[in-house]
């Protein structure tokens, strides 16, 4: 764990929770898959209900019928990824405390009316907030970081008190540095994996298009509209990656934010004061 004398240590703040994911890999990765899997499967079963030729028309105005199934299909994976994010959450919270991962635990973190009220409501809030010029939403992201351990670990009578107790720990000091904005650099750290995650995944559709319209232009023509969409079994492709993928990148800044909540609850109780003690007397604690 981080030095409890030197909470502000940012290098080892961002390298540690890395170094606990590669230890839980084998606990974590499976039930990450299995959320993963079940956030995806809206968009994978509507799939046999969209052809792509016909999602751009020969006029070329979008095909209403197949927009509105990919959106409907979004929203139910987004209805979907709530309860799927508190399982997983729930079973990082136990490994980082040892403990085994169990189903029961996970479905009652998932379960529960106040977990799920909460975690809509921050994501919501943090929705709204980047559509209003993206500075709201990025400043929620900060201020509500350290929510789902808030609700996990301390399990708060209510939603409000969950948002009111996150909030504190976010203002709390680490040394030089605020909580804020350490779990801010999380944050950075888990978009720059995220974009990195969506490029990958997103080459083989560009890769498709591209080739589509040399294709076109070699024989001197404009390629049709629909043959540069990807073909529903190149989507499928896509979307598999895209839950392999994302069930091991997205773990780091959940057991990021574990790390960091443990930081500051530990810090608050005094056991920094503890460790320098221990540190200035050469005995352990």
């Amino acid at each position: 764990m981080i030095d409890a004398t030197r909470p502000d240590d940012v290098r080892a703040l961002l390298d540690q929770p890395a170094q606990r994911l590669r230890a839980e890999i084998g606990a974590l990765l499976p039930v990450s898959l299995l959320a993963h899997a079940v956030m995806a499967a809206p968009g994978m079963l509507l799939l046999p209900f969209v052809d792509p030729s016909d999602i751009v028309q020969a006029n070329g105005m979008l095909d209403m019928r197949s927009m509105a199934v990919t959106y409907a299909a979004g929203l139910v994976g987004f209805i979907a990824y709530v309860p799927g994010y508190l399982a997983i959450s729930e079973a990082v919270r136990a490994r980082m405390h040892g403990a085994p991962v169990t189903s029961g635990a996970m479905w009652a973190a998932a379960a529960s009316p106040r977990n799920l009220g909460a975690t809509l409501l921050s994501l919501v809030l943090v929705g709204v907030g980047i559509l209003m010029c993206a500075v709201p939403g990025l400043a929620a992201a900060v201020a509500f970081a350290l929510l789902t351990p808030v609700l996990l670990e301390e399990r708060p009578a209510s939603i409000g008190a969950s948002f009111k107790r996150a909030l504190a720990l976010a203002r709390a000091p680490l040394g030089a540095t605020p909580t804020w904005l350490l779990a801010g650099l999380i944050l950075v750290v888990s978009v720059f994996l995220g974009w990195v995650c969506g490029f990958v995944i997103a080459l083989p559709a560009a890769l498709w298009s591209g080739y589509a319209s040399i294709e076109a232009a070699t024989q001197g023509r404009i390629a049709d509209a629909s043959a540069v969409v990807a073909p529903n079994w190149l989507t499928a492709l896509i979307t598999v990656a895209n839950v392999l993928l994302r069930s091991v990148v997205d773990l780091y800044p959940i057991v990021g934010m574990f790390h960091l909540y443990g930081i500051v609850t530990r810090r608050g109780g005094g056991d920094d004061l503890a460790a320098l003690v221990a540190r200035q007397t050469g005995t352990t604690t």
